[in-house]
């Protein structure tokens, strides 16, 4: 929007600022879209879903649906990254649409995507909730596919400074990004449990009785994780809460300090539960124990940008970067696209395939 219809959307919008000097008006204008927005607040502002309902009014039947599936999804981008919906600038837009590319969306989905988001917000401008709307001056051609941003994955050195930095249970959320590659709605219903196991190929004896060495491994997972369907050779496993064998497929593909701080978690977790009476202790950890992720998360991205300015680690990485490095790890281990896929979720193995591709990985 050029510089004179913004004055004129200023001046119809506060006659007020004809009584102030030119420079005044100037350093107003410059700012204008958070003082559009602080008078707003002050009165009544139109509740966000009640203007996505009025908006939806107007879109054709067929569209409807995508149309308001497309808003929620930038609507959960924003909460996320703590930008309030009425104060939504270009960067945010690029960084949504980063973030897109790099869920493994394609050029031309992100296209629609936006340009579904884009329409809403020229319904918000005519109402004049936001000015200048901050589509306006978004060109997707302009935003690189494969963005430099995507490609930064921390070292292990960096990934275990920062899980050491951290309290326990913050400490778990990102271990378990780092390994399993977890998404933010991932931790919703994640559950926590743990499974012992006697490898019976190393016996030891115990008052004149050869016993295999058990161990006790704790292991996160949701509830469409079951990895392995038989006990795998050479091993005995006894699992309290009959969860699978999810247990024994993490003991045996994690890092041993994955494994102990897990280990820790269970114990500092399931400290009140009576002998025998081990159920539903970890089940929806965060959901059923009122524990919040998202100040969770807050505290774990605090800690990051702190070691960063202390020059500990490269980078002020997002909890996706920890997700790459998740991918990362399992695809060097394995080359399995099938086992990425089930990783992150996927419905398709092209998604999976232009999500690698987008973190510097030739598939």
């Amino acid at each position: 929007m050029d510089e004179e219809r913004l004055f004129i959307e200023i001046i119809s919008t506060f006659p007020v600022l004809l009584t102030y000097d030119s420079e005044k008006i100037i350093e107003i204008t410059n700012k204008f879209q958070h003082f559009l927005l602080d008078y707003n607040s002050v009165g009544n502002l139109p509740c966000q879903s009640d203007l996505l309902k009025e908006y939806l009014e107007s879109v054709s039947l067929e569209y409807k649906k995508e149309t308001k599936k497309a808003i929620s999804k930038f609507d959960k981008f924003c909460l996320q990254q703590n930008i309030p919906y009425f104060k939504v600038k270009e960067k945010d837009i690029v960084a949504f649409v980063k973030e897109s590319y790099s869920n493994g969306m394609s050029q031309g989905i992100v296209r629609v995507l936006v340009s579904r988001i884009r329409k809403f917000y020229s319904f918000l401008y005519e109402k004049k909730l936001v000015i200048p709307n901050p589509f306006d001056n978004v060109r997707l051609s302009e935003i690189d596919y494969k963005c430099g941003e995507q490609y930064l994955i921390p070292s292990d050195k960096e990934v275990q400074e920062i899980i050491n930095s951290l309290p326990i249970e913050k400490a778990v959320i990102l271990a378990v990004i780092s390994v399993k590659g977890y998404s933010d709605s991932d931790f919703l219903l994640a559950s926590f449990s743990y499974a012992e196991f006697e490898n019976i190929d190393s016996k030891t004896l115990v008052d004149g009785v050869l016993h295999g060495n058990w161990i006790r491994s704790a292991y996160c997972y949701r509830p469409d994780e079951n990895w392995n369907t038989e006990e795998p050779k050479g091993w005995i496993i006894s699992e309290p809460d009959g969860a699978g064998f999810r247990g024994y497929y993490e003991y045996i593909n994690s890092p041993k300090w994955y494994s102990d701080l897990m280990a820790r978690f269970w114990e500092k977790i399931s400290l009140e539960y009576v002998e025998n009476e081990y159920y539903g202790i970890g089940d929806a950890y965060f959901l059923n124990n009122n524990v919040s992720f998202q100040s969770c998360k807050n505290m774990i991205l605090k800690q990051i940008k702190k070691l960063y300015s202390e020059g500990k680690i490269k980078h002020p990485y997002g909890l996706k970067n920890f997700r790459y490095f998740a991918v990362l790890r399992e695809y060097n281990k394995s080359h399995d696209l099938e086992s990425i896929k089930k990783m992150l979720n996927h419905s398709t193995l092209n998604t999976t395939k232009r999500f690698l591709q987008n973190i510097g990985i030739n598939v």
